[in-house]
């Protein structure tokens, strides 16, 4: 089990100068990242997916301007097996999307979740991993 405390939830945010277009996150995004937290701890550490560090995020919106240069995505995790990610788009507001990086980045697969909280929790139930109660704050 995890034993060191995880970041707090706004060192998951990029800084908009470091983003290069207008972006704001979604409402629920660090509400999401703390019950994220909530679950990796209850889980053990994992969840089959990451959030990403605002390094991280960038250095993957580059490879993401690269090959899809009309959109505007911001990364915002990882899965475990590395090649797929989770994207935010600056022009569609309360669009998920995800694409795999070692196929082929300029597909995006449009997910049926529009908060990033219901993102993460339907992560957590298609891999049978309890998701935190919300109104149970830390």
């Amino acid at each position: 089990m995890r034993t060191s405390p995880l970041p707090d939830s706004k060192a998951y945010i990029v800084a908009p100068e470091k983003i290069g277009f207008p972006f704001a996150y979604p409402h629920d995004y660090l509400d999401a990242i703390d019950l994220v937290q909530r679950a990796m701890r209850e889980n053990e550490g994992g969840l089959g997916v990451w959030i990403l560090r605002p390094e991280a995020a960038m250095d993957l919106a580059k490879i993401l301007r690269t090959d899809i240069p009309a959109r505007n995505l911001v990364p915002f995790a990882r899965f475990d097996n590395g090649d797929w990610v989770a994207l935010l788009d600056a022009d569609s507001p309360g669009s998920i999307f995800v694409t795999n990086l070692g196929d082929s980045p300029s597909v995006l697969y449009e997910q049926e979740e529009r908060t990033v909280t219901d993102f993460f929790r339907h992560v957590c139930k298609s891999l049978d991993l309890p998701w935190p109660n919300s109104e149970a704050r830390r």
